[in-house]
């Protein structure tokens, strides 16, 4: 991570109402430094103009340099981008952001807004009737402070909180990401492409691995994390498995009606990889 951080004593991010990557970037700012103080308000030229300020979607400026990181300015066509964005390529954490399912949706969301953003997940309309009411919650509280510095003790140790944990788990995941990707074997039997790992790793870094490596897997086989056998999994409701009719079998512990998971006893992968073949249709 190259930007100094001892030498910013102060942030400074847009007054009004607060947004998803104005908030985060401030979190993971704070996380760095919690001695900085926190300001919601305009920034002053002489603060644009000092790398000792640490200025965040506000300015009109992006000046890594200087620490200004702002995408207000850039055109309408341009990629998306949002402050968040720009701090964490800042950071050399870009990669490992990427990863993050809700992540390349905040930067269209924030800078192409919400029509855009449903188009980018081929949708209809944008899901507001998902937004966490936690995030409203969260941000309602840093709008209060507008046009002032933020001085509530426990909102500003949430911040710190949030970015300290956001950060730990970004990295940990992209760690995972990377052991997943050296360690999984891809095969196909009859035109049906099967995901194997032998060493535990989160659901996360395998689903993510095949959407983003091996997005016409059908079946993964991982280690249970629940017990000491196999889990066979069906990717996006693929129409040639089923796993459901494996549920006679004696090595089978339990196989879901819907079909698209089951567990087996301990065994050797070998015989997993079997049992899964059978949930080929």
């Amino acid at each position: 991570m190259s930007v100094k951080t001892n030498i910013i004593h102060r942030i400074i991010t847009h007054p009004g109402n607060a947004h998803r990557d104005d908030f985060l970037s401030v979190c993971i700012a704070l996380a760095r430094n919690p001695t900085m103080t926190v300001f919601r308000r305009e920034p002053t030229n002489e603060e644009l103009n000092g790398p000792e300020v640490l200025v965040l979607d506000v300015g009109m400026r992006h000046e890594p340099e200087l620490n200004n990181f702002d995408h207000h300015q850039l055109e309408r066509n341009a990629p998306a981008a949002c402050a968040l964005s720009m701090y964490v390529e800042y950071l050399g954490l870009s990669d490992s952001f990427a990863l993050q399912a809700w992540y390349e949706t905040t930067k269209t969301l924030d800078a192409k807004g919400p029509f855009a953003t449903a188009k980018e997940l081929e949708l209809n309309k944008f899901p507001f009737e998902l937004m966490s009411p936690t995030e409203d919650i969260l941000l309602d509280m840093f709008s209060e402070y507008s046009n002032e510095r933020v001085a509530d003790s426990t909102l500003l140790y949430l911040m710190k909180e949030i970015g300290a944990r956001m950060l730990r788990k970004v990295l940990a995941l992209s760690k995972e990401y990377a052991e997943a990707f050296a360690k999984v074997r891809n095969f196909t039997v009859r035109d049906v492409e099967m995901l194997v790992w032998e060493n535990k790793h989160s659901s996360t870094s395998m689903t993510l691995l095949q959407r983003k490596e091996f997005s016409e897997a059908a079946i993964s086989i991982c280690p249970d994390d629940r017990g000491p056998g196999w889990i066979l999994y069906r990717y996006n409701d693929h129409p040639r498995v089923d796993f459901f009719p494996l549920d006679d079998k004696e090595d089978i512990v339990f196989a879901h009606k819907g079909g698209f998971i089951a567990k087996t006893q301990q065994m050797p992968i070998g015989k997993a990889i079997e049992l899964a073949k059978l949930g080929i249709i």
